[in-house]
């Protein structure tokens, strides 16, 4: 399969990897994926929605479309509101669910005479005018990330096994990448919650710095490194931080703040 891609298509992947790496919203790398790979397997429509488990369950969020019409847009809407009954459709929620990212075409999956009598083909992809997909479920450290899907009307003809490669290729930037966005993005929240809560008890900027730090259960000497400070001058600021919070250690002070992680 290696032979089957040219320098040039080669060259291609590899700026392509580092135009991916380059993005720092899940937005900015969804659209940079749809938009790149288009020049490398041809498609009609394509769609990366993040996902999000809870309580043993993925569904999907946040879509990001390209070449998305109103009329399709509405119909990607009502079905992650759950106003069509697409209940067969679960070959991605399966996938996400398991240890590791794949890739799979939707024929390689259902047959066609099966597919055709689908709730998923009638209801969503049929009034879309798309009849074959490639999906990719994006999994890391067993963490559920996001789907990204391109398709095609019938008369395109379905993905080959070349699409199937070139998409496995780019499989452990787009995994790593979309993990990396996502700890940033859950950091950054998780230190707004924090500094919110530093306001309610008036802790100093240093004071709100140790709180963070102390939260994610840092020990002193990793404290003392990070800040650039004495064990002395942390039990100083550590006095401080007990006296306004009412908390009597560690432990209470993890307690309080520790649950915003």
């Amino acid at each position: 399969m290696r032979n089957k891609l040219s320098d040039d298509e080669w060259r291609y992947l590899l700026q392509m990897t580092r135009r991916l790496c380059s993005c720092s919203t899940f937005e900015s790398l969804s659209m940079m994926f749809l938009q790149q790979i288009q020049n490398l397997i041809t498609y009609e429509k394509g769609v990366v929605f993040q996902a999000v488990r809870e309580s043993g369950q993925v569904r999907a969020i946040n879509p990001v479309t390209y070449r998305y019409d109103d009329q399709s847009m509405a119909i990607i809407n009502d079905y992650l509101a759950g106003k069509l009954d697409c209940s067969d459709n679960i070959h991605w929620v399966q996938r996400l669910l398991m240890p590791t990212s794949s890739i799979y075409r939707h024929s390689d999956v259902v047959s066609e005479s099966a597919w055709e009598r689908s709730e998923t083909y009638l209801r969503l992809w049929k009034p879309q005018n798309i009849y074959f997909g490639l999906t990719a479920a994006l999994v890391y450290c067993d963490h559920s990330l996001a789907v990204m899907s391109i398709y095609r009307d019938k008369t395109s003809g379905d993905f080959s096994t070349r699409d199937l490669y070139i998409f496995e290729l780019l499989l452990s930037t787009l995994e790593s990448k979309c993990y990396e966005i996502e700890q940033h993005e859950s950091d950054k929240g998780r230190k707004l919650a924090i500094e919110r809560k530093s306001l309610q008890y008036h802790l100093t900027k240093r004071e709100t710095e140790i709180v963070s730090l102390v939260s994610k259960a840092a020990g002193t000497e990793d404290i003392c490194e990070t800040l650039c400070i004495r064990p002395s001058t942390l039990s100083k600021h550590l006095s401080n931080i007990y006296h306004k919070t009412g908390a009597r250690s560690r432990m209470e002070l993890l307690g309080l703040f520790g649950e915003l992680g």
